[in-house]
């Protein structure tokens, strides 16, 4: 798909491309405002304590007169972060293990498709508590955690389409003259595959932002005093009744970012696959 075409058919989808937008703003703003060190989510004010939202704090601030706004830049961009190398891992994983699993022989291939349902039937919450628990909890910790079974529709999704595209008439024509598996794989079954890669891997990375919130919500994620979306919302939580906007400002955060990449997600899949939203 060239790039013409693509812009042109996310145009008929304004919902997606409000959610594009949405996204860049969120992701710039929050990265060169901590990054360039614009805001400072540490700095206490013993003097402006739970002050309310206003002209000097605009979120306003928390229990230990940090300011709120730059706390929720430095959240939105831990949790951003770990949800990007969740969703690298998950897409490096997958279509490495689906490529392989789907190109194999018969007996490799059911090796690997039964490897594949004895990690898919432990819940992923069982093994994210029980890393999180064993391994001291920061950033790498929970990307690997995540990681663990977070590949294993990716691999699936990218098993049925090598399983599909291999009998098709162009791969049998490349694999009479002489191409391998390898050069199968890259010339054929990725290209034809990658608009599904993209679709699914912008429904992986909500899901990551979501765990790593529910994570650090409950404590086992990341630590305070460094600021995630789910060390705010814990926050926030124990104030609730009286500081609302404390647990507020995370939440609808956390929301918006959800709903802008799930809305993203379904314009892509409509994009890179029109046939589909007829069939709909």
């Amino acid at each position: 798909m060239t790039g013409g075409l693509f812009w042109e058919r996310m145009r008929r989808r304004p919902a997606a491309l409000v959610s594009l937008v949405v996204l860049v703003v969120i992701a710039v703003v929050s990265f060169t405002a901590t990054l360039a060190g614009l805001v400072d989510p540490v700095a206490q004010d013993v003097t402006a304590v739970n002050q309310a939202p206003g002209a000097e704090h605009w979120f306003g601030t928390d229990v230990l007169g940090r300011d709120l706004f730059a706390r929720l830049l430095m959240g939105v961009r831990i949790s951003l972060t770990i949800a990007f190398f969740a969703g690298l891992l998950d897409v490096t994983l997958g279509v490495a293990w689906g490529l392989i699993s789907g190109l194999a022989r018969r007996r490799t291939d059911g090796v690997m498709q039964r490897f594949l349902e004895i990690l898919g039937g432990i819940p992923t919450l069982v093994v994210l508590v029980l890393m999180l628990t064993v391994l001291e909890p920061g950033l790498v910790t929970i990307v690997l955690a995540m990681a663990v079974t977070g590949w294993i529709p990716m691999a699936r999704l990218v098993r049925a389409q090598a399983l599909r595209v291999r009998e098709q008439e162009f791969a049998l024509a490349a694999r009479v003259l002489g191409s391998g598996r390898v050069r199968l794989a890259l010339r054929h079954v990725v290209p034809n595959t990658l608009g599904l890669i993209i679709v699914q891997s912008m429904f992986t990375i909500p899901t990551a932002i979501f765990f790593e919130a529910f994570l650090s919500f409950i404590g086992l994620g990341m630590r305070p005093p460094t600021a995630s979306l789910g060390t705010l919302l814990s926050s926030g939580f124990q104030t609730f009744t009286f500081l609302p906007f404390q647990m507020l400002v995370p939440a609808v955060t956390l929301s918006v970012i959800m709903i802008a990449f799930n809305l993203l997600a379904d314009g892509l899949r409509d994009v890179f696959d029109p046939r589909g939203v007829v069939a709909r």
